[in-house]
């Protein structure tokens, strides 16, 4: 090999050994020693669910605890310790008005206190009434018992009577109150994973003053059978306030003549 050629091999290595060097050593920059770190973000610790507590539950001390949460995310309904220490104790002894998952923030609107804070009181809304009626436990009246506290049914009052005059027995079925919430079978509030609940002998619906009035009357008429409808989830969404008016329509008249049942429509 000629001498030319030996020299410009030299300069080729001197120059690749170069410039993996100057590579390996990150280009002539040099490495940061550690990473930036992260902003910190402004926090709260807000007031929230220790454990599920599911509507109507007495709330002890351990229902709480506060949680960090981010101050850009804390809404002016949430209970904030820097804001609120003492919430704790205010609230323990009180009654969960809406249910609440472990880990949800804690409103007061969500709880009442009170000396008399009843369960059932508790649940009802403002200007509501709680009155119960008699069903049958086996479902016989209230639609197989498939009916769960927080179901909205029709009450269906049925009736019979005689003509005296021709000896005919009449039964007549007539909806009294359309679309009202069930807010207990028996002593249960809550329903438990989808089961029956269907373990007392009432129903306890919410009402207002003028169709508790319908009811308490109904259940004194003579020979009345007051039974419970199911309605629809998707008629709930779709009430109107005509449906929710008191009395219902009369949906029919049963007349029984030497035996012989026919039904006559009425509006």
């Amino acid at each position: 090999m000629s001498k030319a050629r030996l020299l410009v091999f030299a300069i080729t290595l001197l120059t690749f050994g170069g410039a993996l060097t100057f590579l390996n050593r990150g280009g002539g920059q040099q490495k940061p020693s550690a990473a930036a770190a992260a902003p910190e973000l402004a926090a709260d610790d807000v007031l929230v669910a220790a454990s599920d507590q599911p509507k109507g539950t007495l709330l002890a001390s351990n229902a709480f605890r506060w949680q960090t949460w981010p101050k850009a995310a804390v809404g002016p309904e949430m209970i904030v310790k820097t804001a609120d220490p003492g919430a704790v104790s205010q609230l323990t002894g009180g009654v969960v008005r809406e249910g609440m998952i472990a880990g949800e923030p804690v409103t007061r609107a969500k709880i009442v206190v009170g000396t008399n804070a009843g369960f059932m009181s508790a649940m009802l809304p403002k200007g509501k009434r709680a009155i119960a009626i008699n069903i049958d436990s086996n479902g016989g009246n209230s639609a197989g018992g498939f009916i769960l506290p927080n179901d909205h049914v029709d009450v269906v009052l049925a009736s019979t009577g005689t003509d005296p005059g021709q000896h005919i027995a009449t039964v007549h079925g007539r909806t009294l109150l359309r679309n009202v919430k069930v807010l207990a079978i028996g002593q249960n509030v809550q329903e438990k994973n989808g089961q029956r609940v269907v373990v007392g002998s009432n129903a306890t619906l919410e009402l207002t003053p003028t169709q508790a009035e319908t009811i308490v009357a109904a259940q004194r008429e003579n020979g009345a059978y007051l039974a419970l409808a199911l309605r629809a989830l998707v008629d709930d969404a779709k009430i109107s306030k005509e449906e929710t008016a008191t009395p219902g329509r009369t949906a029919g008249v049963t007349i029984v003549r030497f035996g012989i049942p026919t039904v006559e429509g009425r509006q």
